[in-house]
């Protein structure tokens, strides 16, 4: 069964948002002009318009007109969510492009993350996110060998990471310890996100940990800054 005429007018204009072809904080075209240029219904239109309104696209003012909001997926840093559920809840198909698992250099970076001995080993996960079809996102996660022993035979597919560590091995990611700083995309970054070298990338360095202050993973993600932004709510002055 195919699309809805007003999910389909929905998905062109949230595409053009996210594109910046509606930049943020720009004004919408009117309804009538709407109706013009994908000819169908105004009620279509209105439906495509509450749903972009319902996923904070737009902000609809009687009187105003409608504003364009940011077409970024946005993480709240007041509860512990990952950048691949973060971008499913702002509405997109998050696919998984290349996956690679493999036993990683066994470096003091990673040890100490991890609370490795020397003998002890960690697994590497490398994986390109895609959010409808676009790449987004590399992302690399180091876990113990011991925690998750079986995946390199398995070799499973992978678009959640955090979901997939508690359904096979039941290791809960409780809270997180998150350094965030900003970068260029090297060529070969932007060869694998298929964009040009130099844009902005959001860069997150994390270290993930159970109940018990246990760590669980360390991540490394590269991701487009047009993508995605952070929210963090604060309360009180450090004097």
């Amino acid at each position: 069964m195919g699309k809805l005429a007003y999910q389909k007018v929905y998905d062109s204009i949230r595409k053009r948002i996210e594109k910046g072809f509606y930049p943020a904080g720009s004004l919408m075209p009117i309804e009538s002009e709407l109706e013009s240029e994908y000819e169908v219904s105004r009620t279509t239109i209105r439906k495509a318009m509450h749903m972009l309104e319902s996923e904070k696209f737009i902000d609809i003012t009687q009187g105003r007109g409608t504003i364009v909001l940011s077409g970024k997926a946005e993480q709240n840093y007041n509860h512990v969510n990952s950048v691949t559920e973060s971008l499913k809840k702002r509405g997109y198909d998050v696919t998984t492009k290349g996956l690679y698992i493999d036993l990683c250099p066994n470096t003091e970076l990673i040890r100490r993350k991890l609370q490795l001995t020397k003998e002890e080993q960690a697994i590497r996960i490398q994986r390109v996110q895609c959010a409808d079809g676009i790449p987004v996102c590399i992302m690399t996660n180091y876990i113990a060998e011991k925690n998750i022993p079986d995946i390199l035979r398995e070799k499973p597919a992978i678009t959640s990471l955090y979901k997939y560590l508690r359904e096979r091995y039941h290791l809960y990611v409780e809270w997180t310890n998150d350094m965030i700083s900003v970068g260029a995309a090297s060529f070969f970054e932007s060869q694998i996100l298929e964009t040009e070298p130099g844009l902005p990338l959001m860069i997150i360095e994390r270290v993930c940990y159970d109940k018990e202050d246990h760590p669980i993973c360390c991540d490394e993600v590269r991701i487009l800054g047009n993508w995605y932004q952070i929210q963090i709510t604060t309360r009180g002055r450090d004097e």
